[in-house]
Protein backbone atom coordinates (compact mmCIF):
# COMPACT_ATOMS: atom_id res chain seq x y z
CA UNK A 1 0.00 0.00 0.00
CA UNK A 2 1.34 3.50 -1.17
CA UNK A 3 2.44 5.92 1.63
CA UNK A 4 -0.56 8.12 -0.40
CA UNK A 5 -3.05 5.88 -0.34
CA UNK A 6 -2.30 4.72 3.90
CA UNK A 7 -2.63 8.50 4.33
CA UNK A 8 -6.39 9.29 2.55
CA UNK A 9 -8.33 8.35 6.27
CA UNK A 10 -5.80 11.04 8.49
CA UNK A 11 -5.82 14.48 8.43
CA UNK A 12 -3.73 16.79 9.11
CA UNK A 13 -1.32 17.03 12.07
CA UNK A 14 -1.71 19.75 14.44
CA UNK A 15 1.03 22.14 15.61
CA UNK A 16 0.35 24.09 19.03
CA UNK A 17 3.00 25.80 20.61
CA UNK A 18 1.82 26.27 24.29
CA UNK A 19 4.49 27.83 26.56
CA UNK A 20 7.48 25.49 26.82
CA UNK A 21 5.38 22.43 25.53
CA UNK A 22 4.41 21.77 21.81
CA UNK A 23 1.61 19.57 21.45
CA UNK A 24 1.09 17.81 18.15
CA UNK A 25 -2.24 16.02 17.54
CA UNK A 26 -4.07 14.05 14.71
CA UNK A 27 -7.23 12.95 14.18
CA UNK A 28 -9.28 10.63 11.23
CA UNK A 29 -10.28 12.14 7.86
CA UNK A 30 -13.70 12.21 9.70
CA UNK A 31 -12.69 13.63 12.96
CA UNK A 32 -13.77 10.79 15.19
CA UNK A 33 -10.97 8.80 15.98
CA UNK A 34 -7.65 9.81 17.34
CA UNK A 35 -4.81 8.49 15.41
CA UNK A 36 -1.98 9.91 17.40
CA UNK A 37 -1.22 12.68 20.02
CA UNK A 38 2.23 13.69 22.08
CA UNK A 39 3.73 16.52 23.31
CA UNK A 40 7.34 17.79 23.13
CA UNK A 41 8.97 20.09 25.46
CA UNK A 42 10.92 22.88 24.29
CA UNK A 43 14.21 23.41 25.00
CA UNK A 44 15.59 26.74 26.99
CA UNK A 45 17.69 29.07 24.32
CA UNK A 46 18.05 32.24 22.61
CA UNK A 47 17.26 30.37 19.13
CA UNK A 48 13.49 29.64 19.88
CA UNK A 49 12.54 28.66 16.50
CA UNK A 50 15.04 26.18 16.44
CA UNK A 51 14.28 25.10 20.21
CA UNK A 52 10.51 24.52 19.04
CA UNK A 53 11.88 22.84 15.58
CA UNK A 54 13.79 19.90 17.76
CA UNK A 55 10.86 19.92 20.30
CA UNK A 56 8.15 18.97 17.13
CA UNK A 57 10.98 15.93 16.15
CA UNK A 58 11.22 14.68 19.63
CA UNK A 59 7.50 14.91 19.44
CA UNK A 60 7.05 12.97 16.33
CA UNK A 61 9.87 10.31 16.88
CA UNK A 62 8.40 6.64 17.07
CA UNK A 63 5.21 7.74 17.08
CA UNK A 64 1.58 6.95 14.41
CA UNK A 65 1.59 10.24 12.99
CA UNK A 66 0.71 9.86 9.05
CA UNK A 67 2.50 12.05 6.65
CA UNK A 68 4.01 15.43 7.21
CA UNK A 69 0.96 18.18 6.40
CA UNK A 70 0.39 20.49 8.92
CA UNK A 71 -1.79 23.31 10.43
CA UNK A 72 0.39 25.68 12.73
CA UNK A 73 -1.46 27.26 15.37
CA UNK A 74 -1.12 31.20 15.80
CA UNK A 75 -1.67 32.38 19.36
CA UNK A 76 -0.89 34.56 22.48
CA UNK A 77 2.84 35.17 20.95
CA UNK A 78 1.99 35.91 17.66
CA UNK A 79 -1.34 37.33 17.87
CA UNK A 80 -2.84 41.02 18.46
CA UNK A 81 -6.51 41.11 19.02
CA UNK A 82 -8.67 44.75 18.88
CA UNK A 83 -12.55 45.23 18.32
CA UNK A 84 -12.55 48.38 16.62
CA UNK A 85 -16.39 49.95 15.05
CA UNK A 86 -16.55 51.53 11.27
CA UNK A 87 -19.56 52.84 9.32
CA UNK A 88 -21.80 50.77 8.12
CA UNK A 89 -23.18 51.00 3.98
CA UNK A 90 -23.09 49.40 1.45
CA UNK A 91 -20.32 51.81 -0.12
CA UNK A 92 -18.12 51.65 2.56
CA UNK A 93 -14.22 50.31 1.83
CA UNK A 94 -14.59 47.31 4.48
CA UNK A 95 -11.17 46.46 4.25
CA UNK A 96 -9.54 50.31 4.05
CA UNK A 97 -11.48 51.53 6.73
CA UNK A 98 -10.29 48.20 9.15
CA UNK A 99 -6.70 49.20 8.31
CA UNK A 100 -6.94 52.67 8.91
CA UNK A 101 -8.51 51.54 12.26
CA UNK A 102 -5.89 49.16 13.00
CA UNK A 103 -2.86 51.31 12.19
CA UNK A 104 -2.77 53.47 15.22
CA UNK A 105 -4.08 50.36 17.65
CA UNK A 106 -1.47 47.70 16.63
CA UNK A 107 2.00 47.50 17.69
CA UNK A 108 3.52 47.15 14.62
CA UNK A 109 3.78 48.70 11.64
CA UNK A 110 1.03 47.60 9.14
CA UNK A 111 3.22 46.93 6.34
CA UNK A 112 4.74 44.25 8.28
CA UNK A 113 1.37 43.08 10.13
CA UNK A 114 -1.01 40.17 8.39
CA UNK A 115 -4.21 41.41 8.72
CA UNK A 116 -7.43 40.04 8.38
CA UNK A 117 -10.91 41.01 10.26
CA UNK A 118 -14.22 39.07 11.26
CA UNK A 119 -17.48 40.86 11.37
CA UNK A 120 -18.93 40.79 14.76
CA UNK A 121 -22.35 42.05 14.60
CA UNK A 122 -24.13 45.85 14.09
CA UNK A 123 -24.48 48.04 17.20
CA UNK A 124 -26.06 50.90 17.78
CA UNK A 125 -24.41 54.36 19.10
CA UNK A 126 -26.94 56.92 20.13
CA UNK A 127 -28.46 57.36 16.51
CA UNK A 128 -26.20 55.88 14.08
CA UNK A 129 -25.64 52.24 13.45
CA UNK A 130 -22.02 50.79 13.09
CA UNK A 131 -20.31 47.57 12.82
CA UNK A 132 -18.43 45.92 15.27
CA UNK A 133 -15.38 44.38 13.71
CA UNK A 134 -12.87 41.83 15.33
CA UNK A 135 -9.10 42.36 13.80
CA UNK A 136 -6.65 39.91 13.77
CA UNK A 137 -3.41 41.10 13.87
CA UNK A 138 -0.24 39.03 13.43
CA UNK A 139 3.50 40.25 12.73
CA UNK A 140 4.62 38.55 10.23
CA UNK A 141 8.41 37.55 11.06
CA UNK A 142 6.87 35.83 14.23
CA UNK A 143 4.47 33.60 11.87
CA UNK A 144 7.40 33.01 9.58
CA UNK A 145 9.54 32.14 12.83
CA UNK A 146 6.85 29.33 13.60
CA UNK A 147 6.58 28.24 9.81
CA UNK A 148 10.16 27.44 10.19
CA UNK A 149 9.99 25.99 13.14
CA UNK A 150 7.62 23.74 11.78
CA UNK A 151 9.35 22.88 8.45
CA UNK A 152 12.70 22.66 10.24
CA UNK A 153 11.10 19.87 12.72
CA UNK A 154 10.39 18.07 9.51
CA UNK A 155 6.41 18.51 8.44
CA UNK A 156 4.69 20.65 5.60
CA UNK A 157 2.73 23.59 6.97
CA UNK A 158 -0.53 23.39 4.73
CA UNK A 159 -2.20 26.44 6.85
CA UNK A 160 -2.30 28.59 9.58
CA UNK A 161 -5.69 28.73 12.26
CA UNK A 162 -5.79 31.36 14.97
CA UNK A 163 -6.23 29.91 18.61
CA UNK A 164 -9.85 31.40 19.29
CA UNK A 165 -10.38 30.00 15.99
CA UNK A 166 -9.56 26.34 16.92
CA UNK A 167 -11.08 26.80 19.99
CA UNK A 168 -14.41 28.19 18.52
CA UNK A 169 -14.75 24.88 16.37
CA UNK A 170 -13.69 22.67 19.08
CA UNK A 171 -16.56 24.19 21.32
CA UNK A 172 -19.11 23.20 18.16
CA UNK A 173 -17.80 20.15 18.02
CA UNK A 174 -18.78 19.50 22.00
CA UNK A 175 -22.25 21.30 21.75
CA UNK A 176 -24.23 20.04 19.04
CA UNK A 177 -27.85 20.35 19.85
CA UNK A 178 -29.12 23.48 18.62
CA UNK A 179 -30.50 24.84 21.81
CA UNK A 180 -26.72 24.74 22.90
CA UNK A 181 -25.77 26.33 19.53
CA UNK A 182 -28.20 29.25 19.27
CA UNK A 183 -27.07 30.67 22.96
CA UNK A 184 -24.42 32.80 23.51
CA UNK A 185 -21.22 31.65 25.62
CA UNK A 186 -18.30 32.84 27.43
CA UNK A 187 -15.57 30.94 26.70
CA UNK A 188 -12.34 31.23 28.89
CA UNK A 189 -8.72 29.63 27.65
CA UNK A 190 -6.31 29.40 30.98
CA UNK A 191 -2.97 29.02 29.09
CA UNK A 192 0.75 29.69 30.10
CA UNK A 193 1.43 32.88 29.26
CA UNK A 194 -2.07 34.24 28.44
CA UNK A 195 -5.92 33.85 28.83
CA UNK A 196 -8.13 34.16 25.92
CA UNK A 197 -11.54 35.27 26.31
CA UNK A 198 -14.40 35.10 23.55
CA UNK A 199 -17.71 35.43 23.53
CA UNK A 200 -19.79 33.59 20.55
CA UNK A 201 -22.73 32.75 19.41
CA UNK A 202 -22.70 29.54 17.52
CA UNK A 203 -19.54 29.99 14.93
CA UNK A 204 -19.74 33.43 15.18
CA UNK A 205 -17.34 35.18 17.69
CA UNK A 206 -18.94 38.89 19.13
CA UNK A 207 -15.48 38.99 20.91
CA UNK A 208 -12.30 38.16 21.78
CA UNK A 209 -9.32 39.65 23.74
CA UNK A 210 -6.44 38.24 25.86
CA UNK A 211 -5.33 38.88 28.93
CA UNK A 212 -2.03 38.42 30.35
CA UNK A 213 -2.57 36.08 33.23
CA UNK A 214 -1.39 32.43 32.72
CA UNK A 215 0.33 29.52 34.27
CA UNK A 216 3.28 31.13 34.41
CA UNK A 217 2.03 33.93 36.58
CA UNK A 218 0.42 31.69 39.10
CA UNK A 219 3.71 29.44 39.14
CA UNK A 220 5.80 32.81 40.12
CA UNK A 221 3.80 33.72 42.77
CA UNK A 222 3.47 30.24 44.28
CA UNK A 223 7.40 30.42 43.80
CA UNK A 224 7.81 33.15 45.55
CA UNK A 225 5.57 32.18 48.68
CA UNK A 226 7.16 29.18 49.29
CA UNK A 227 10.54 29.89 48.20
CA UNK A 228 10.96 27.17 45.03
CA UNK A 229 11.53 27.71 41.31
CA UNK A 230 9.00 28.45 39.01
CA UNK A 231 9.66 24.86 37.61
CA UNK A 232 8.84 22.98 41.41
CA UNK A 233 6.33 25.49 41.70
CA UNK A 234 4.45 24.34 38.73
CA UNK A 235 4.81 21.00 39.89
CA UNK A 236 3.56 21.05 43.47
CA UNK A 237 0.65 22.77 41.79
CA UNK A 238 -0.08 20.05 40.29
CA UNK A 239 0.37 17.71 42.71
CA UNK A 240 0.21 19.16 46.45
CA UNK A 241 -1.05 17.62 49.31
CA UNK A 242 -4.10 19.09 51.18
CA UNK A 243 -1.77 21.14 54.04
CA UNK A 244 0.19 22.62 50.80
CA UNK A 245 -2.52 23.19 48.68
CA UNK A 246 -4.08 25.49 50.88
CA UNK A 247 -1.13 27.87 51.31
CA UNK A 248 -1.05 27.67 47.52
CA UNK A 249 -4.43 28.55 46.91
CA UNK A 250 -3.73 31.59 49.19
CA UNK A 251 -0.61 32.40 47.39
CA UNK A 252 -3.10 32.98 43.85
CA UNK A 253 -6.03 34.43 45.10
CA UNK A 254 -5.26 37.89 44.47
CA UNK A 255 -4.47 36.98 40.55
CA UNK A 256 -7.83 34.91 40.20
CA UNK A 257 -9.42 37.69 41.58
CA UNK A 258 -7.88 39.99 38.98
CA UNK A 259 -9.06 36.79 36.12
CA UNK A 260 -12.47 37.65 37.54
CA UNK A 261 -12.70 40.76 37.73
CA UNK A 262 -11.62 40.71 33.72
CA UNK A 263 -14.47 38.52 32.78
CA UNK A 264 -16.83 40.58 34.60
CA UNK A 265 -16.11 43.99 32.55
CA UNK A 266 -16.05 41.37 29.29
CA UNK A 267 -19.28 40.33 30.08
CA UNK A 268 -20.38 43.98 30.77
CA UNK A 269 -19.24 44.97 27.60
CA UNK A 270 -20.99 42.10 25.85
CA UNK A 271 -24.42 43.41 27.53
CA UNK A 272 -23.95 47.18 26.36
CA UNK A 273 -22.56 46.51 22.94
CA UNK A 274 -24.49 43.07 21.69
CA UNK A 275 -28.06 43.62 23.01
CA UNK A 276 -31.03 41.21 22.47
CA UNK A 277 -29.51 38.08 23.55
CA UNK A 278 -27.73 37.03 27.17
CA UNK A 279 -25.08 35.10 28.07
CA UNK A 280 -26.29 31.39 28.89
CA UNK A 281 -23.01 29.56 30.07
CA UNK A 282 -19.22 29.78 30.61
CA UNK A 283 -16.66 27.40 29.08
CA UNK A 284 -13.86 26.59 30.88
CA UNK A 285 -10.52 25.39 28.81
CA UNK A 286 -6.68 25.20 28.64
CA UNK A 287 -4.04 23.83 30.78
CA UNK A 288 -5.02 25.81 33.91
CA UNK A 289 -8.72 24.96 33.84
CA UNK A 290 -10.35 23.11 37.05
CA UNK A 291 -13.24 22.17 38.79
CA UNK A 292 -12.71 24.17 41.31
CA UNK A 293 -11.82 27.49 39.21
CA UNK A 294 -15.16 26.74 37.14
CA UNK A 295 -17.38 26.76 40.40
CA UNK A 296 -15.57 30.18 41.59
CA UNK A 297 -15.99 31.87 38.14
CA UNK A 298 -19.31 30.74 37.52
CA UNK A 299 -20.63 31.85 40.93
CA UNK A 300 -18.76 35.23 40.54
CA UNK A 301 -20.23 35.98 36.97
CA UNK A 302 -23.53 33.98 37.92
CA UNK A 303 -23.38 32.04 34.88
CA UNK A 304 -23.80 27.86 34.43
CA UNK A 305 -20.89 26.34 33.82
CA UNK A 306 -19.12 23.71 32.23
CA UNK A 307 -15.80 22.50 32.15
CA UNK A 308 -14.58 21.54 28.25
CA UNK A 309 -13.96 18.17 27.17
CA UNK A 310 -12.12 18.45 23.67
CA UNK A 311 -11.94 14.59 23.20
CA UNK A 312 -15.65 14.44 23.74
CA UNK A 313 -17.63 12.40 20.54
CA UNK A 314 -13.69 11.17 19.61
CA UNK A 315 -12.65 7.74 20.21
CA UNK A 316 -9.47 6.51 21.02
CA UNK A 317 -8.51 9.68 23.05
CA UNK A 318 -5.11 9.62 24.66
CA UNK A 319 -5.70 8.22 28.24
CA UNK A 320 -4.28 10.10 31.70
CA UNK A 321 -4.01 13.59 30.37
CA UNK A 322 -5.63 16.71 30.79
CA UNK A 323 -8.09 17.18 28.53
CA UNK A 324 -7.79 20.85 28.59
CA UNK A 325 -4.24 21.02 27.50
CA UNK A 326 -5.51 19.62 24.13
CA UNK A 327 -8.65 22.15 23.22
CA UNK A 328 -6.63 24.00 20.78
CA UNK A 329 -5.22 21.19 19.60
CA UNK A 330 -7.92 19.53 18.75
CA UNK A 331 -9.55 22.42 17.24
CA UNK A 332 -6.92 22.78 14.78
CA UNK A 333 -7.12 18.75 13.80
CA UNK A 334 -10.49 19.57 12.82
CA UNK A 335 -9.37 22.12 9.96
CA UNK A 336 -10.58 21.21 6.75
CA UNK A 337 -7.59 22.75 4.93
CA UNK A 338 -5.93 20.17 1.99
CA UNK A 339 -2.33 20.29 0.24
CA UNK A 340 -2.48 20.64 -3.50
Amino acid sequence: MTSRMFNKGCGSIAVHVCGDDVRLLQLSRDHNRVIDAARGEIPAGDDRPAAIAEAIRGARNGRRFRGRKAVICLGAEQLHLQNVRIPKGERVDTATLVVQEAASRIPFPVEEVELRHLDAADVRVSDNMLREIIVIACHKPRMEDLLSAAEQGGLNPIAVETEPGALLRNLNRQFRRGEDRQGRVLIVHIGPTATAVMIAQDTQPLFVKYTALGGESLNQVVAKRLDVSAQRAAQLRRSADDDLAETIHESTRSLMEQLAAELELCVRYHSVTFRGRPLERLLLCGPEASAGLLDSLAARLELPGALSDPFARIADAPHAVCGGQWDVATGLAQHEATAP
